[in-house]
């Protein structure tokens, strides 16, 4: 298949990504490809030698520095890159697999690297939260990376999810507790009890709160937007009621207090 080709069945699944993370395998695809393709990945993130990387691999990372030469490549990332990481802590959050035809798939994986020092730096950078993707095609049976691209993150990962989450099963008098106007020190916010999950209706509108715990919560836009949320989680003291509102990463936004 042709670099153009390839590029073209990405950007159409790109084009269509939510709805493509619901769609059965294609036809021909088994466990095994997926299964070859994730122990390619799990040896790239490695830093660790992997047969099945075209020699024309067309790799670009973060700061948009790109080859188009694998030996090329493999000389800039051991001579600049790979001292960087000589003190950090790399880690793999999240790998996910999709197959845009029988013969081209495509796999992010999401990461985390505490510790890098930058080139002419003697002391590390910050937290470094990003994305890898990487593309690959079936000749003759076997799989081979062609593409990849790294991409840093503006906001710290939290896990992605391709439908709305269970509601865990907890008693209706525990839901109807929090019930109430809640007041922060900048928002408002009126809970209700919806069935087995919570509704929190906020300036921006009714938020769906899906209960994971008797006192944890993912709140949602919609029941078909999962590709943003947030965390609640209820708390009592002093016979007071109250909420944190946090991002889904976990950062807190602030405590609202349910009112008399």
């Amino acid at each position: 298949m042709k670099l153009i080709e390839i590029t073209a069945a990405v950007v159409l699944a790109a084009t269509a990504a939510s709805a493509f993370a619901e769609q059965p395998r294609p036809a021909g695809v088994t466990q095994a490809d997926e299964t070859a393709i994730r122990s390619i990945v799990a040896d790239l993130e490695a830093d660790a030698p992997n047969p099945h990387v075209s020699a024309k691999l067309d790799w670009e990372n973060a700061f948009g520095i790109r080859y188009f030469d694998l030996k090329k490549r493999d000389a800039f990332y051991g001579a600049v890159v790979k001292p960087q990481f000589k003190t950090a802590t790399a880690t793999t959050l999240e790998t996910r697999v999709q197959f845009v035809t029988p013969s081209v798939a495509v796999t992010d994986t999401y990461w985390h690297v505490v510790g890098q020092v930058y080139a002419g730096e003697t002391k590390p950078g910050p937290d470094r939260w990003g994305r890898t993707t990487y593309i690959f095609e079936k000749d003759n049976g076997a799989w081979t990376e062609v593409i990849e691209r790294v991409a840093d993150l503006r906001l710290p990962y939290y896990k992605h999810l391709d439908a709305m989450p269970v509601a865990a099963a907890i008693p209706p008098s525990t839901l109807s507790a929090y019930a109430g106007h809640y007041k922060g020190s900048s928002r408002d916010a009126d809970v209700a009890v919806t069935g087995d999950h919570l509704t929190i209706t906020t300036k921006r509108g009714p938020l769906i709160a899906i209960p994971q715990s008797q006192t944890d919560f993912l709140v949602f836009f919609g029941p078909d937007d999962t590709a943003e949320y947030y965390k609640v989680r209820f708390s009592a003291k002093d016979g007071v009621t109250r909420f944190t509102l946090s991002e889904a990463w976990g950062e807190k936004l602030g405590v609202l207090e349910k009112q008399p």
